[in-house]
């Protein structure tokens, strides 16, 4: 088990909306968000295909998974679609061998671009 003291339980993002991070962090599924982030951070980005990026598989796909018994391969895929503005800023997987995730998405509201830090705001919600 992970110690709290390896956190800084005081850090706070200057920003969620971080366009490189939003293009992996809005990845819903868990293997496949997981492949590219060790392929991004291993230097090998452009040997990824450019649906590595999309926000899910789409529903035929993910069936054929499932029928060919890497259904684990489909976790968190059928996440509800994200809102404008909404990014992922935490993850949980309980099950790797399933791959049931719970995930965490924060979306702007309202004086995001005030100039004063008391001001801006923005929605969390956690799905599963």
């Amino acid at each position: 088990m992970t110690s709290s003291h390896e956190f800084d339980i005081d850090f706070r993002p200057a920003t969620y909306w971080d366009p490189q991070d939003v293009l992996i962090a809005n990845i819903m599924g868990d293997a496949r968000k997981a492949c590219v982030i060790d392929t991004v951070n291993e230097g090998r980005v452009e040997e990824l295909p450019p649906e590595a990026f999309t926000e899910c598989m789409q529903s035929d796909e993910r069936q054929r998974f499932k029928r060919e018994g890497r259904g684990g391969f489909t976790g968190g895929e059928s996440l509800p679609e994200y809102l404008t503005d909404e990014v992922e800023i935490a993850r949980l997987t309980i099950d790797p061998a399933i791959r049931t995730v719970i995930v965490v998405r924060a979306r702007r509201e309202d004086g995001l671009s005030s100039p004063c830090p008391a001001q801006r705001r923005c929605n969390h919600a956690a799905l599963l």
